[in-house]
């Protein structure tokens, strides 16, 4: 007698059961092929010598379980050493652990709106300078199943969304209510008049159980964002945005930080004399540099003579 009860979280396909043995003894499926069998019995009247008994099913991941839970299954034989019982008992298990696969999901910039920005003045996260954008990307290898599928993204303080959208569903996900190119919606979190949250509400999805880990199971969003020009928005500064992925059974969250830097222009004036006499001719010389961490634009510079100099 074999058995195999499916442990809380596993549930087992009906009719999917197939027992075979390499010798002459007679195969009976008591449970497991019924509609509503949650457990499987397969029974043997004879196992010999170098025989074997190979039992195959199907099953499937089902509440309460949750990402992350490693399920143990255990399956038990019962013998004896002789036909009518009277023997000796036999007993003997194997258990197997199974864990439940977390999403693979994973945030990134993948644009900024300027080239000369790069990742090297702070840490090693994106440079951003005072108005300039970047792009985000969530990825997401979703579980397979059915389940309410939500992905919101939260821009730190002070960037504001300048749009988003869906890029990317994977080709098993199906029953989706945001199509390609759909955006989120956006919404001010924290009452500061900007915009500041991206919520992307798929809808109950079914993303299909082929038990294969690959693109077909990715979904992608984007946001721009940018970073504003306030107080708030300081060299130095870095910066975390934070996505989460709700699959309703369990949640993903994970974070991308910019570092926010700034030009600073310094400018010295100097004379080439320190007396002069009137109408004696001199030379100013000035000289602007930018110290900061960050390229500077549309420079203007001036100087205001006193009125007795021409």
């Amino acid at each position: 007698i074999v058995t195999d009860p499916l442990v809380l979280g596993m549930g087992l396909v009906p009719g999917s059961v197939t027992a075979v043995t390499s010798g002459a003894g007679t195969v009976t499926i008591v449970t497991g092929n019924g509609a509503t069998d949650t457990s499987i019995r397969v029974d043997l009247d004879v196992l010999a010598m170098n025989d074997t008994l190979t039992i195959t099913y199907d099953a499937e991941v089902v509440d309460p379980a949750v990402n992350g839970d490693i399920l143990t299954n255990i399956a038990t034989v019962d013998a004896n050493s002789l036909p009518d019982g009277t023997g000796r008992p036999l007993e003997e298990s194997d258990d197997h652990d199974l864990e439940i696969r977390q999403p693979e999901t994973f945030k990134q910039v993948v644009a900024t709106s300027l080239a000369d920005t790069g990742d090297t003045q702070y840490t090693a996260a994106d440079d951003l300078a005072i108005g300039e954008t970047a792009t985000f990307h969530v990825h997401s290898r979703i579980p397979e199943g059915t389940y309410p599928l939500t992905i919101t993204d939260q821009l730190p303080d002070v960037l504001e969304v300048v749009s988003s959208r869906v890029v990317s569903i994977g080709a098993n996900v199906s029953g989706s209510s945001l199509a390609l190119n759909d955006p989120g919606t956006a919404s001010d979190s924290n009452a500061d008049l900007l915009n500041d949250f991206v919520t992307f509400s798929f809808g109950t999805i079914t993303n299909l159980t082929d038990n294969i880990n690959n693109d077909d199971d990715l979904v992608v969003v984007e946001v721009i964002a940018r970073v504003i020009d306030l107080p708030a928005n300081a060299d130095g500064q870095t910066k975390t945005n934070t996505a989460v992925v709700d699959y309703s059974t369990g949640s993903d969250t994970v974070t991308e930080d910019i570092d926010i830097v700034e030009p600073l222009i310094g400018l010295t004036k100097t004379f080439d004399e320190t007396l002069v006499a009137v109408s004696e001719p001199f030379t100013l010389t000035l000289v602007m540099t930018n110290t900061g961490t960050a390229t500077a634009y549309d420079i203007a510079l001036s100087d205001i003579f006193d009125p007795r100099l021409e």
